[in-house]
């Protein structure tokens, strides 16, 4: 994928931007960056587990997450510089140059895992069903965290499309400060959540199930709390918190999946790849269509990212009710024995 990406960046660099086909041309890389990235992210989190200092893999996520974050934070105020000092045609060149950097660094990594071969067509059709049911049976609590997952991908696919119209509704005349500093803080968040989930005095007796359902209840609670108010400074203080349980969320969800065998630990990640990115599309989708005089950005984030906030609440309520119920039943059976 990395190899890929590269060559596309940098034969863009090569077109010019005043041609008839640059237009196109973009439109089909935006797609082709959207499957190689996947294809990548998903290896990659496969791997991870295997990269692991002394198998920790809550301290190799953190880790991981501090730099994305960072390199998120540094990549879109390096990327507005660069464009302005250097012109677009360079800037596309530096991109293909990253990439074909990370290809080097990862030929050179020593990667050893062993997943499950598959050998006919039929299973890649019948996969996404046998996943499915292989979570239900086996884990049930991961196909819990994938609709959950799923959910959070259409509340974030709202609040992308509704943050240009805020933007420009509370700053008219440069909507893109607002919109690159939300982001900009928001990445700054995620760097203090990789940090927190790096202390082991933090996550040490903590439950990773529990801790994954609240920061992302948290985090669709403080981008609802973005868009419901025009002061600056709040604005960016809850972009801040939102990307501390972000991360939280991210971490926490993403060792859960990599505790899983190794043999299908790629599957597992590639269907919650699936999950997110088809809430994330569909929540763009179904946002841009709602978004109306009625739907303002406030209350269209509010009812997206209301739907997860819900649902996570009555999984929690019933998690500790069932709890309970058998406690108070095993309690009773032993008093009776």
């Amino acid at each position: 994928s990395d190899a890929f990406l590269g060559v596309t960046m940098l034969s863009i660099a090569l077109i010019p931007h005043d041609s008839g086909i640059i237009i196109p041309v973009l439109f089909v890389v935006q797609v082709a960056l959207g499957v190689f990235q996947n294809f990548f992210m998903i290896n990659f989190q496969a791997a991870l587990p295997n990269f692991a200092p002394r198998g920790d893999i809550v301290f190799a996520n953190s880790v991981f997450q501090i730099v994305t974050s960072a390199t998120f934070v540094a990549g879109s105020l390096g990327a507005a510089a660069a464009i302005h000092l250097i012109g677009y045609s360079w800037a596309f060149a530096i991109d293909g140059f990253s990439y074909l950097i990370s290809l080097g660094i990862l030929v050179a990594l020593p990667i050893a895992t062993q997943e499950l071969k598959i050998e006919k067509k039929r299973e890649i059709k019948e996969g996404f069903i046998n996943g499915i049911n292989f979570l239900i049976k086996t884990s049930p609590f991961i196909f819990l965290a994938f609709i959950i997952r799923w959910l959070d991908g259409v509340g974030s696919g709202s609040h992308n499309v509704s943050l240009p119209v805020f933007s420009e509704a509370l700053l008219p005349e440069t909507p893109n400060r607002i919109y690159g500093f939300v982001f900009a803080f928001w990445g700054t968040g995620g760097v203090i959540g990789a940090l927190l989930m790096n202390r082991k005095s933090f996550v040490e007796g903590l439950n990773l199930s529990r801790l994954f359902m609240i920061s992302t209840l948290f985090m669709s609670v403080f981008w609802v709390a973005i868009f419901q108010t025009n002061m600056f400074l709040t604005i960016l203080t809850f972009a801040v918190i939102a990307g501390i349980f972000d991360t939280v969320a991210t971490v926490s969800y993403s060792v859960i999946l990599q505790k899983t065998e190794d043999a299908v630990r790629g599957r597992v990640m590639a269907l919650s790849t699936v999950a997110l990115s088809s809430g994330f599309g569909g929540g763009m989708a179904l946002s841009s269509m709602m978004a109306s005089t009625f739907f303002t950005p406030a209350k269209l984030v509010a009812f997206w990212h209301g739907i997860p906030i819900i649902f996570i609440v009555a999984s929690l309520i019933i998690g500790i009710f069932s709890v309970r119920i058998k406690t108070f039943l095993s309690s009773t059976a032993t008093c009776g024995n």
